[in-house]
């Protein structure tokens, strides 16, 4: 049996899926392909499935290294949905990295409630697993998982607002957090030499809170908020996020930063494809490796 099949009720329907793609323009679905583009040439994939190491150190112990690529990838979100750019930033190195099954599930929301461009960008990456599910449901079906699948799940820090946190997952899965939270905040240098498409910046991070100060910032959207600060000042703010040249960044404590041309990408800093194995160790005495007859 597929590790989804008690779940085929809640997967959202290709009718539905096509009808997203449909309601997607072709300039985001563009946007959409290049972050797709940009997380592939960061996250290049590694041929090698299974690996296994036998390193003898100085003759004082063997250790044997084990790593296996994962069954099963998942993303659990509750009806407090990030922007499609936060998930693929996620979901596409999983792919990438060989998880042989990768979907997304989300507890609290109707099919009509979740965005058309988060769809159509899960489509697009190849994740079409997208299931719509209660949190008793979900709960039965995480602990009622084979205890031979090698599943990670991610959800954000602190959990879901349906509280399907950490403690809710088995203790045999992979559990991985990330520095998502809610209110994420950004800083936008609307300097002179900069042209930023403000469009695109709100369009695909509708998670995020925007900061804006520079001869430009009188451009921003209404919803952002624009500070009458000079340049150190505006650096100096607490920021998740910054989107501005590298030299002004490396500034700032912000874990991302985005050039013009870059509005609508994303990527999180430390997730590494060694994430997606599964990582065993052995040591023992020289000379004890031989099999046991």
């Amino acid at each position: 049996m597929h590790i989804l099949s008690n779940l085929e009720s809640c997967l959202i329907s290709e009718e539905i899926l096509a009808r997203a793609y449909e309601h997607t323009s072709a300039a985001r679905r563009a946007w959409i392909k290049k972050q797709i583009a940009h997380l592939c040439a960061c996250y290049p994939a590694d041929h090698c499935l299974d690996k296994e190491t036998l390193c003898r150190l100085d003759g004082s112990f063997s250790r044997t290294s084990i790593s296996r690529h994962l069954d099963f990838a998942g993303l659990i979100l509750g009806s407090a949905l990030p922007a499609w750019n936060k998930v693929l930033a996620l979901l596409v190195p999983a792919v990438i990295n060989h998880a042989s099954a990768t979907a997304i599930f989300i507890t609290g929301k109707k099919p009509e409630e979740v965005p058309a461009d988060f769809l159509t960008a899960l489509e697009l990456a190849g994740i079409e697993d997208i299931y719509l599910v209660s949190s008793n449901l979900l709960h039965t079906w995480l602990h009622g998982l084979d205890r031979s699948v090698q599943a990670a799940f991610f959800v954000p820090e602190g959990g879901t607002s349906d509280d399907l946190a950490w403690n809710l997952l088995p203790g045999k899965v992979k559990k991985i957090a990330l520095p998502w939270k809610s209110g994420l905040k950004a800083g936008v240098w609307a300097g002179k030499q900069l042209d930023w498409d403000w469009d695109v910046i709100s369009w695909a991070n509708s998670d995020v809170h925007f900061m804006v100060a520079g001869e430009k910032a009188r451009l921003a959207p209404p919803a952002f908020e624009v500070l009458e600060l000079d340049r150190t000042e505006f650096l100096d703010l607490d920021m998740d996020v910054f989107f501005g040249p590298r030299d002004l960044f490396l500034q700032t404590r912000a874990f991302l930063g985005l050039y013009p041309g870059m509005e609508a990408c994303w990527i999180w800093p430390g997730l590494d494809p060694a994430f997606f194995y599964f990582h065993r160790e052995f040591w023992s005495r020289p000379g004890a490796d031989a099999p046991e007859n």
